[in-house]
């Protein structure tokens, strides 16, 4: 919020600077204030950091500070002119920064004041300005020989001439709003091509590693012939008691063989290709366990057929013929 700052207030006092005369902007503020309150009751700028804000979007700001009529006092300023012709000025200077809390003080000169007046909303600004424009028109046209008139179509004049130029930008930004447009479509369609190509030539290659992964890994629910027969339960398991017994009995790899034998012709019966996978420092048939299943039924079949009985054997029995 702001402060109100009393007459007697070296802010609010005629600074001289190299022999120029400004009032701070402190002053300027508390003028705008102090306008604002009596016409309109409220003002727009009611912070000094507001106002200063304000004033430094003026778009000729910077052009009054490089002609002096505004000045940027810091501290070191005072201590960078130790100029005897400059000590009252200093000394006045000092002053001020004794009572702010920011140690910068912007000097504003009588030009300056007129073109804020341009810009600030408070009734006395407004008239400030209106009589400013006046005058200077009067004034140009006393000294150039045309009439006020004269001056307001000149001005038509150059404003249709800066519609016309804002008019061919618009069309050269819509231009080139198209073109880029246009290159973003390309591009990225051009991105998309060899995303896809680049996921294709992914997905081949993980392919190519499944099916060489595959060649050393049985597929998912695949299982040698002695592997089912370990798992298998019941009275089917009597029917593999030869194949289970011990290695030395001279009958187990070959049952075994002949039970892949009848496993491998019926995936073949299937359309599927038996397939050796290592296992155990060897290359084995997988199968799944319905292949197994049939392959066991039949070789059951075979051993009635010859007389034999597995589902009655018990124990340590062995198969005997009837």
């Amino acid at each position: 919020m702001s402060q109100d700052i009393g007459p007697s207030d070296p802010r609010m006092q005629l600074v001289s600077w190299r022999g120029k005369p400004y009032y701070t902007s402190y002053a300027n503020h508390q003028w705008y204030l102090q306008n604002s309150q009596s016409a309109e009751g409220k003002a727009k700028f009611r912070r000094h950091a507001d106002f200063i804000r304000k004033i430094k979007k003026i778009e000729s700001f910077p052009l009054f500070v490089e002609r002096g009529d505004i000045v940027i006092v810091l501290p070191d300023i005072l201590s960078a002119n130790a100029d005897f012709a400059l000590a009252n000025e200093i000394k006045q200077l000092r002053d001020i920064f004794r009572v702010l809390s920011h140690p910068i003080i912007y000097l504003i000169g009588a030009s300056f004041q007129l073109e804020l007046a341009h810009h600030l909303d408070d009734t006395v600004s407004k008239e400030t300005a209106y009589r400013h424009s006046t005058s200077t028109a009067q004034a140009q046209a006393l000294t150039s020989g045309v009439s006020a008139w004269d001056l307001i179509e000149a001005h038509n004049q150059a404003l249709l001439g800066l519609r016309r130029d804002f008019t061919e930008l618009k069309q050269q930004v819509t231009t080139y709003s198209g073109e880029r447009n246009a290159l973003y479509t390309e591009l990225a369609g051009k991105a998309e091509a060899l995303i896809q190509e680049q996921n294709q030539a992914l997905k081949e290659e993980v392919a190519s590693l499944k099916r060489q992964i595959g060649q050393f890994t049985p597929p998912e629910g695949y299982k040698t012939i002695l592997q089912w027969a370990r798992d298998t339960f019941g009275p089917e398991r009597q029917a593999l008691w030869v194949l289970l017994r011990s290695p030395t009995h001279v009958n187990r790899w070959r049952e075994i063989e002949y039970l892949e034998y009848l496993a491998s012709e019926e995936m073949r019966k299937q359309g599927l290709v038996p397939e050796l996978y290592p296992l155990n420092n060897g290359r084995y048939l997988h199968v799944p366990y319905a292949i197994f299943r049939t392959a066991l039924d039949f070789y059951i079949a075979q051993q009635g057929a010859r007389g034999m009985r597995p589902h009655i054997i018990q124990g340590n029995q062995k198969p005997k013929a009837v």
